[in-house]
Parts: C-alpha cells; structure tokens; sequence
C-alpha cells in the first residue's frame, strides 16, 4: 500500500489535470487583464477631462487678467496727449492703450472724438494692454491682444484663438522692431462647444453695453464650453463642462 502511495506521487500531474490548471489559470489571467485594461481606460479619460477643464480655466482666468488690465496706460499718462486721443501721431499711439477695440472684421474710422465702430460679437475679444511695461528692449510699447472662435462649417467643436501683434508705430519705429509673431493665430483653448450658429447664439463673449464705442465696455462675461478629448470608456459619451468668468476693466477711460 505504502509504495503505491509513493510510486503514484512520483509520477506527478496527469496531462487533464495540467490542462484545467492552465485554463483556469488563463480565466484568471483574461480577468484581471481586462480590468486592468478597463481601469487604464478610465484613468486616461479622468487625465484627458481634467486636462480639458485646467485648460480652460487657465484660459478664463488668462482673459479675466487681461481685461482687468486692458486700456493701460492710459492716454493722459502722457502730457503731449492731445484732447482728441485719436489725433495723437502713431508714435504716441503706440505707447498708450484703449481697453477695447472693434473687431478685425470691422473697419473703425475716427469721428467726433471717439472710434466709430460697434462692440464685437459674442466670438471675438479685441483689447489693448502693455502687456510687459517693463521690458527694457520695448519701453512703452502696448499689445493688440486678439481672441476668437475658429469653427469650421459642420463641425461640431471649436478652437478658442489667440493673437498678440504690437501696437502700430511711427513707420521704422519701435512698434516695428518689437512686433511679436504679427498675424500668427495660435490654439489658446481646445475641444470648445459654443456654437455661432445656436438658437440664441452660445456666446463666449458677452458685454455689458450694446451699440456703444468698443472703448466704452466695462466688463466682458466670459462663458466657454469645453468637452473632453475622448468620449468616456463606461458610457461612449463626451464629458462637458462649462466655465464662467466675469471680468471688470480697471482702468478709466480717457
């Protein structure tokens, strides 16, 4: 009896006993490899919503700071600025700022003392700011900042846009010499949902006067929608989010 016991111990596994341990082994194996991969899944559609959502607000909050200090310095920090702001030579134009400016698409002329132009529409943000008073290359050069929706037709989602040009200078001047990247748009925010050709209209720009002087704005609401990069791995669906920023001019004008 005792060496039967032995002997069969000495033989090992039977071919039918392997072959159930490597399946339930794989069973196992398939399971906790697609949980991996289902949690993998997930994480990088939690990184690519939180990536969507810091981007945006540091967008907000870039374009609250920027209004808040939009229109310095002011004119009259100048004393050779004339009465008519407008009348001033380039020269001198180029180194004070009007907080807000007409759209690129409208044509502003100069009358009775302030700019004849209509506030931009809810897509398009134009302000002027020195953006670097400080920079010892370009002293007293201000920044034509710009933003606007990029959409093309059909589709479903945007790129919030970003320019900065210097202000026009006399001709050879430094307004010439300090022109940062002139006429280069660049993606400031992604993946953003606010559609022009909504019923109303989903503005990201909404200010506080309607046909006055774009100078006259004193606070610009901001709201952007954006969505994430990749629709969620559990439900197929993109995450949205929307946020808002309110932002008040601090400088007076003239």
């Amino acid at each position: 009896m005792g060496e039967r016991s032995i002997r069969k111990r000495a033989e090992g596994f039977s071919l039918v006993e392997m072959v159930v341990v490597l399946v339930i082994f794989m069973i196992i194996s398939g399971a906790i490899f697609t949980l991996l991969d289902v949690a993998q899944r997930r994480y990088r559609a939690e990184q690519d919503f939180l990536e969507s959502v810091q981007n945006a607000r540091l967008g907000v909050e870039q374009i609250v700071y920027e209004v808040h200090n939009a229109g310095y310095p002011r004119p009259f920090t100048y004393t050779d600025t004339p009465q008519d702001i407008f009348s001033a030579p380039p020269d001198l134009q180029r180194r004070f700022a009007i907080p807000f400016v007409g759209s690129p698409s409208q044509t502003c002329t100069v009358g009775g003392g302030a700019s004849v132009c209509t506030v931009p529409d809810g897509f398009q943000l134009m302000l002027e700011v020195d953006l670097d008073p400080l920079n010892p290359t370009c002293p007293e050069q201000v920044e034509i900042i710009e933003y606007r929706l990029s959409r093309p037709a059909g589709a479903t989602i945007g790129t919030l846009e970003r320019r900065v040009s210097s202000k026009p200078g006399a001709a050879g001047g430094i307004g010439a010499a300090c022109m940062p990247n002139p006429g280069n748009w660049v993606p400031f925010v992604e993946n953003v949902l606010n559609d022009p050709g909504a019923t109303p209209p989903e503005r990201i720009f909404t200010y506080d006067c309607t046909g006055c002087a774009p100078e006259e704005i004193k606070e610009v609401e901001i709201s952007l929608r954006v969505r994430s990069s990749r629709p969620d791995p559990r439900t197929g669906q993109y995450r949205e989010i929307t946020l808002r920023g309110l932002a008040e001019r601090k400088t007076s004008f003239p």
